[in-house]
């Protein structure tokens, strides 16, 4: 009897736990979504001009057929490996290549000059590619410089091939492009109006 009347008292106040349902929702990470809604309301991201569709981001278009194309190294036209070139070698447009066949830069004239008027230095350009010079005084020497064809320094006559004088001061840098293969000199004349000119130069090409 007194059981009963204990459990009725229990039952009276409310004491006994109500059962709850289970919670079903999921997240955008546990959906795997990557962008719309989840069942918590909150953004899984969005797919910018791309229609999002049960939380995949797609264009309504059909996917490009991916293909490496003869390449055996480098990505496909989907990003996609198409493979990895061995020790020693280097990947250049899809193939395999040594770095004996890969362009480095050469130098084809350096030093350091002092003049009075005139200072030519010679160079030989094996192809037709893109020729860089400097030339440089820290005594703050005035000078013109310049790449001259080797015929046209010898007349000191501009004529079609031969790169003219670039009046600059102290320090000149330039790019001569395609610049045909032959054979060149690196031309100053020393402004300065007492002094010698002191200048170091270079002269570089990448082939």
């Amino acid at each position: 009897m007194k059981r009963t009347v204990a459990m009725l008292f229990l039952l009276g106040a409310g004491c006994v736990p109500t059962p709850t349902p289970t919670d079903t929702r999921q997240s955008c990470r546990q959906l795997g979504w990557v962008c719309g809604l989840d069942d918590y309301g909150t953004s899984c991201g969005s797919c910018g001009a791309a229609t999002c569709s049960h939380g995949t981001c797609s264009s309504g278009t059909t996917p490009p057929t991916c293909s490496c194309g003869g390449r055996v190294c480098g990505s496909d036209n989907c990003g996609n490996s198409c493979g990895t070139c061995m020790s020693g070698t280097t990947c250049s447009g899809g193939s395999c290549v040594t770095s004996s066949t890969m362009p480095t830069i050469h130098t084809l004239a350096s030093g350091d000059a002092y003049f009075g008027s005139t200072y030519s230095a010679p160079f030989f350009l094996p192809v037709t590619t893109a020729v860089a010079f400097t030339a440089t005084s820290t005594a703050g020497d005035t000078f013109n410089v310049g790449i001259w064809t080797s015929a046209n320094w010898a007349t000191r006559m501009g004529t079609a091939g031969a790169r003219g004088y670039h009046a600059r001061v102290s320090t000149t840098s330039d790019v001569v492009q395609n610049l045909p293969a032959g054979s060149y000199v690196l031309g100053f004349d020393c402004t300065n109006l007492i002094e010698n000119c002191d200048v170091a130069f270079s002269v570089t090409a990448t082939y």
